[in-house]
């Protein structure tokens, strides 16, 4: 079994009360009782499946932070582009 299914079947059996050695019971899981949870409760299933078969975090308070950061490095980038320009434009007159 791969690592991705190792995963979804974990999650199944802990969220889902299903059998493990059952494969249509699995099956029955993701196709009709994950849809029937809530928002909340369905990205904590796909975010747990995803950290087990990729060994990520799948948070996205790491995400946030890094667009924050990137927004900050832009920002400030523009700011200086601004200012050469205006050099630029007052020394050639």
């Amino acid at each position: 079994m791969s690592t991705i299914m190792e995963a979804m079947t974990q999650a199944a059996v802990t969220y889902g009360k299903a059998n493990p050695k059952d494969p249509q019971q699995i099956d029955h899981f993701w196709r009709k009782t994950v849809l029937t949870l809530s928002p909340k409760k369905r990205q904590a299933i796909f975010d747990e499946v995803f950290s087990m078969s990729t060994g990520l975090d799948a948070t996205l308070a790491n995400q946030a932070h890094a667009h924050q950061d990137v927004n900050a490095m832009l920002k400030l980038a523009r700011a200086n582009a601004g200012r050469k320009s205006r050099r630029r434009a007052t020394a050639n007159m």
